[in-house]
């Protein structure tokens, strides 16, 4: 949903995917508890985009979950939180 791919698998520990020049690798520990199980609300990385707005369309459109909208923050980014749904959540900025 987040438009990334599929860059290599090592079985069913790791993944490795791509968008453009943004890589993630994504582990599986078997005895690890999923954020959504115990209610982390923990962000794993923070992706800066030119245009956080359009990629709020694109995910929205795709069914992403949303965790929260674009918003100017005080900080000087305007950002948007993405969740999977193990529990997982990112942050989309662009500067203001």
């Amino acid at each position: 949903m987040l438009g990334f791919t599929l860059e290599w698998k090592d079985g069913d520990r790791w993944n490795a995917l791509k968008r453009g020049q943004v890589r993630i690798n994504l582990g599986r520990c078997s005895d690890a508890r999923l954020p959504a199980e115990i209610d982390d609300h923990n962000d794993f990385g923070l992706f800066m985009t030119s245009d956080v707005d359009q990629l709020h369309r694109e995910f929205a459109a795709k069914g992403a979950i949303i965790v929260s909208l674009p918003a100017d923050r005080p900080w000087g980014f305007r950002e948007m939180g993405v969740a999977i749904p193990e529990g997982h959540r990112m942050m989309f900025a662009q500067a203001i």
